[in-house]
């Protein structure tokens, strides 16, 4: 292999082969997500709703300091307990919790509220334009804010994870026009 004499041919390919392993190193795992929610072998196990969600938030505070998103939740002061399978839930809530916090602005604030067993976000982002909403669950469907970074695999990773659970997935405007996803 020849590398070329030119400094800034080399740095602008050195950035185009970054900005693809970067792609990979996120879309693999989403994939394999994918598959894996789409064959779940897991049984369903009495599950501590508020823990789940205070622990998937936790895991998700790094990207959102990242992106200067400030999350707030809310939750029972108690264990909310369900029969449900928790790689599924987690995976959508994980999921639906990362989309709102990439699209959501620098400095914006998001929402997680777990009211009973039903599961709320809300995130200052532009939400799903009406022309999505049929396909967004559908794979690769990217969103018009996901710039070069979004595979369009995470909510459809979530509508796969929450079909054997019987669960709901709605996508609307919440106040002021922000984003907002709800599940049941």
């Amino acid at each position: 292999m020849r590398l070329s004499d030119d400094p800034e041919l080399r740095d602008r390919a050195l950035a185009a082969i970054e900005r693809s392993v970067d792609r990979t190193d996120r879309i693999v795992p989403q994939l394999l997500e994918l598959a894996a929610v789409e064959r779940p072998e897991e049984d369903s196990e009495q599950t501590d709703l508020t823990l789940m969600m205070h622990e998937t938030v936790a895991d998700l505070r790094v990207l959102a300091k990242g992106r200067e998103v400030k999350l707030e939740t809310a939750a029972p002061d108690r264990a909310v307990w369900m029969r449900t399978s928790p790689f599924l839930l987690q995976a959508a809530w994980r999921n639906v919790i990362e989309k709102a916090i990439h699209a959501s602005p620098r400095r914006a604030r998001g929402a997680v509220v777990l009211d009973s067993t039903t599961f709320v976000i809300r995130d200052e982002g532009g939400g799903i334009p009406p022309e999505l909403l049929d396909r967004v669950r559908t794979r690769f469907t990217r969103g018009l804010d996901s710039g070069a970074n979004g595979s369009g695999l995470g909510l459809s990773i979530v509508a796969s994870a929450m079909q054997p659970l019987n669960g709901e997935v709605k996508f609307g405007q919440g106040r002021n026009g922000e984003g907002g996803r709800r599940w049941n």
